[in-house]
């Protein structure tokens, strides 16, 4: 992987960015130095010089790298000198925390939960309203703009996405759009419970089911409401029961929804993406999962929170692979669907 800094190989994760380690230093040295901000000085230097301390930190700052993940100078020494005048304690009783440290920090989930709002208002405004009082077929015309905007918001938290080819970018954003289509509803039904409790207490899923997938069809070919309740009930009733109640049932919060979010965006898991761009989505996943591990200790959440969490993958991963055979049962009743959600469902990933 390329560092983002100063474009030199072999780069890793430092201080929440991707560098390489001389840039790495420069970064903890520049933190922990007693002296003031500095001032660009590059008009002062030849052409093709490096960029001053000024202009490398702001590059350091734009690839994700942040203050408080510096271990201030002299702190680490002093830590060492302590342990070691600490007597050895007691082997502990056999737990999963016992076999990693656990971090108490969530910079990356917390920076994207703080920002998370700007993006809920703009799909706000892109949709129009609540996602179920469209059609199947409105749905997917925003497809495509709802998952640039989620690339452009993504791109602020993590800068080095920018530099990716409009290859790697498009991989991306298709792997995810299946798994998001899946995970979206989900969140919906858990925040605005009140509101799909009073649908089946008052019987309206038929109108929705009817709404969302016979109007999408076109008039010369449409179906009777209740062929259509026949064929896609079904699809509705197993999403809602499989998926949507059973991460309900979980009793996720906000921070941990955001943290699957961001595993589902880089999943490093295909074989449409290079090598480097699956070595950077591993290493924010591992990020990501270290953080939520340290959320939930800070919350005081049982052990197999953690795991409980982490199982929703799995169900987002069965639910994306019944999404695709949906898509196709679709198109075989003649459900019109818009090219290009059907281009970044279908693609090529395994």
């Amino acid at each position: 992987m390329i560092c983002q800094i100063c474009h030199g190989a072999s780069a890793e994760s430092h201080f929440g960015g991707f560098s390489c380690r001389a840039c790495a230093a420069f970064f903890r040295r520049f933190v922990n130095s007693p002296k003031p901000f500095s001032i660009c000085t590059c008009r002062n230097k030849k052409v093709n010089a490096h960029p001053c301390r000024h202009c490398r930190m702001r590059r350091c700052l734009a690839a994700g790298m942040v203050k408080c993940k510096v271990v201030e100078k002299g702190t680490r020494d002093l830590n060492i000198s302590i342990r070691k005048l600490e007597p050895a304690p007691s082997p502990p009783l056999l737990s999963f925390l016992n076999y990693q440290i656990v971090p108490r920090e969530s910079a990356n989930i917390h920076h994207t939960l703080a920002t998370w709002s700007s993006l809920e208002h703009s799909r706000n405004e892109l949709y129009g309203g609540r996602f179920d009082d469209l059609t199947f077929f409105e749905m997917s015309c925003f497809s495509r703009r709802d998952s640039l905007l989620i690339w452009d918001f993504m791109q602020s938290i993590f800068p080095h996405l920018k530099h990716l080819d409009k290859l790697e970018k498009d991989s991306l954003r298709f792997n995810f759009a299946p798994k998001w289509g899946t995970l979206d509803p989900a969140i919906d039904y858990t925040v605005n419970q009140d509101h799909w409790q009073n649908i089946e207490k008052a019987g309206e899923w038929k109108n929705i089911v009817w709404n969302y997938y016979g109007r999408s069809i076109p008039k010369d070919k449409r179906m009777s409401k209740e062929d259509v309740l026949r064929v896609f009930g079904p699809i509705f009733h197993g999403y809602y029961e499989n998926v949507a109640k059973e991460i309900y049932r979980r009793k996720l919060d906000r921070v941990e929804f955001i943290a699957l979010f961001l595993l589902i965006f880089f999943d490093s898991g295909y074989t449409n993406i290079s090598s480097e761009c699956a070595e950077m989505c591993e290493a924010i996943r591992k990020m990501v999962l270290r953080e939520l591990k340290g959320y939930q200790m800070e919350c005081n959440r049982d052990e197999m929170r953690f795991f409980e969490t982490i199982e929703a993958l799995t169900l987002i991963e069965k639910a994306e692979k019944k999404f695709i055979e949906e898509i196709m049962i679709c198109q075989l009743y003649n459900v019109k669907l818009d090219d290009d959600f059907l281009d970044m469902m279908t693609v090529q990933k395994l």
